[in-house]
């Protein structure tokens, strides 16, 4: 199992949408967003971030951005660090975040 340490140099770290209103499945981009940025590391540039928590929230379910988004406005716990680490290691996330040149940190 990736842990929090592991997933920073593995995953992404997010930055936020824009936008912050709710989508039509009632969900907000910024919550699930935000969550993604708090268990993401550091060391990546704007441009990875930015393309990192769109892969992972393009391979999130609905149940799952939804799940991130509530973790956002109450807080970040295990659960959440479970949830992106299974989003993240998902076959269609990893080719995502190499085509995207996500997975190399730069700092």
């Amino acid at each position: 199992m990736v842990t929090r340490c592991c997933l920073s140099g593995a995953l992404v770290a997010a930055t936020l949408l824009t936008g912050c209103s709710e989508t039509k499945d009632g969900i907000s981009p910024d919550a699930t967003s935000q969550a993604i940025l708090q268990v993401a590391g550091d060391g990546f540039t704007y441009g990875q971030k930015k393309r990192g928590v769109r892969c992972l929230m393009f391979h999130a379910t609905e149940a799952e951005r939804a799940a991130l988004a509530s973790d956002a406005r109450r807080g970040i716990g295990a659960a959440t660090v479970q949830t992106v680490q299974v989003i993240a290691q998902r076959p269609q996330t990893q080719r995502c975040l190499r085509e995207s040149n996500v997975l190399t940190k730069t700092r």
